[in-house]
């Protein structure tokens, strides 16, 4: 894993920890969390998850069966056809 993609893991694990303390602290008290900080937050991971999707959807081996269809052969005069 790169040095991005590690920085990205570790920015997306503290906001998820972080995330779930302050629920878990709003339900004790009976507070709400703020509706933009708990928009901007899953705004965030969802950016980052859109980011590893994409770098893994890149970087996945293309199958080899079914992906691309053989190539058709020429038809250059030579042979003859058979009957």
């Amino acid at each position: 894993m790169d040095a991005v993609a590690a920085q990205l893991v570790r920015s997306l694990s503290g906001s998820m920890a972080e995330l779930a303390t302050a629920r878990a602290d709003a339900a004790q008290t009976g507070a709400h969390l703020k509706y933009a900080e708990l928009t901007g937050r899953l705004e965030t991971m969802r950016t980052v998850i859109s980011f590893f999707q994409q770098t893994a959807q890149a970087a996945a081996p293309v199958p080899a069966t079914g992906a691309n269809p053989p190539a058709e052969k020429a038809d250059d005069g030579d042979q003859q056809e058979e009957a």
